[in-house]
């Protein structure tokens, strides 16, 4: 299509070549090790696991019960928070807006699926999305398509496909793993040097709490080192989904329920009064990051999904009870504006500013580069000042 780009042709023609080059120099080397997909995926042995599924359940107890549902509620909470993190990274990225429940909906039936004809469990893949989106997917057919795509690899072609050396896939998983950590490793490094106390105060309770919870058994009574590990895995995730369980947004307000405190004329007030403006504030509340970047998303196309329209339009995000601004948070919130600017809505940001409460956002924001999308001059102390910008915008004064 017209979003089609060159990209994975690179991987395609390596693969291509890898495969060409390890089947015409084999012979010579290692006559007797092919080392193939084939030889280690086994498609007849597939089809047989729909039955070992089901053999279970002739000797079903309270023992196996238990098993499986301890691994079912980790493969539940690890895929989920996995698929998650996968789309918001995609919408920050890409600018392709997801929905978390319809994601997780599809998951759990793709899931059921699976089960039934002893397949594995099924997760949103992040390298996988990212492979499609630099292809230029940009729409949810690409998914499948993709699985249409998988099915004839491993059906129809799998005589030709099996023939692909296991060392040239591990090649290109290396090659995508570097490339990932690649693009990560320096914004991490930056990150760290301007790690600040008072702003990551809860993460730092989170971490103690965690090794804590993973030192003091092993001290005291000198438990097992697997679930000492799996104490501390689930303190983080706990953490985390009581962090995904809170709104971003603290409140809503339009500019006719207040205005600035600047002193204006009678005639200026009318004038305000009776003007075709929409100023609306949303005051946010807690950290912003991938979880709660897309609450943020839904309540802004909610906002304005049924607004009429009016001469002028301005949004004011209120930072002020906003502890943590993360990079992923950062980036889909300048998706989230750049999608506000293309309908004609201005946006402010309000208590952005040196101030030391103020400076870590401030950071943050200049480090991702948000006056491509938003200007410095719309970054105001506070949010009275960002009203009294926006009127005198309104009145032609500024």
């Amino acid at each position: 299509g017209k979003h089609f780009t060159y990209r994975g042709l690179a991987p395609l023609i390596g693969l291509l070549a890898g495969t060409l080059a390890f089947h015409t120099y084999q012979p010579y080397f290692a006559p007797d090790n092919h080392s193939v997909l084939s030889d280690t995926i086994h498609l007849a042995g597939l089809a047989g696991s729909f039955n070992q599924a089901f053999n279970l359940f002739p000797s079903w107890n309270e023992e196996i019960a238990l098993t499986v549902a301890v691994h079912a509620l980790l493969l539940a909470v690890m895929g989920a928070l996995d698929s998650l993190v996968a789309a918001a990274v995609l919408e920050a990225e890409r600018d392709v807006p997801f929905n978390p429940r319809r994601e997780l909906a599809a998951q759990g039936l793709a899931n059921l699926s699976s089960a039934l004809v002893g397949g594995i469990a099924v997760v949103g893949s992040l390298q996988r999305g990212k492979a499609s989106a630099d292809l230029g997917a940009r729409h949810a057919s690409a998914g499948i398509a993709s699985a249409l795509f998988i099915l004839f690899m491993v059906t129809a072609a799998w005589p030709a496909v099996g023939q692909i050396p296991l060392a040239i896939l591990a090649a290109m998983l290396a090659t995508t793993g570097i490339q990932m950590v690649a693009d990560n490793i320096g914004r991490l490094g930056i990150d760290m040097a301007h790690v600040r106390s008072r702003e990551h105060r809860p993460d730092a309770i989170t971490s103690l709490m965690t090794a804590a919870v993973m030192i003091i058994p092993v001290l005291l009574v000198g438990a097992k080192l697997i679930w000492v590990t799996l104490a501390g895995i689930a303190v983080s995730i706990g953490g985390l989904l009581y962090k995904l369980s809170r709104r971003i947004v603290f409140r809503i307000y339009t500019g006719r329920e207040r205005r600035s405190t600047e002193l204006r004329s009678r005639e200026n007030r009318e004038r305000l009064r009776l003007a075709d403006a929409d100023i609306r504030v949303i005051e946010l509340e807690g950290d912003l990051f991938f979880g709660t970047a897309v609450d943020l998303r839904q309540t802004v196309e909610a906002l304005y999904e049924k607004a009429s329209p009016a001469t002028q339009s301005f949004l004011v995000l209120d930072f002020s009870r906003v502890h943590e601004v993360d990079d992923t948070g950062t980036r889909m919130l300048m998706q989230i504006i750049r999608r506000l600017e293309k309908r004609g809505i201005k946006v402010w940001l309000s208590y952005i500013s040196d101030e030391e409460s103020c400076r870590g956002r401030l950071t943050q924001l200049r480090r991702a580069d948000m006056k491509q999308v938003c200007p410095e001059t719309r970054w105001q102390d506070d949010t009275d000042h960002a009203l009294e910008c926006i009127e005198d915008i309104i009145l032609g004064i500024g």
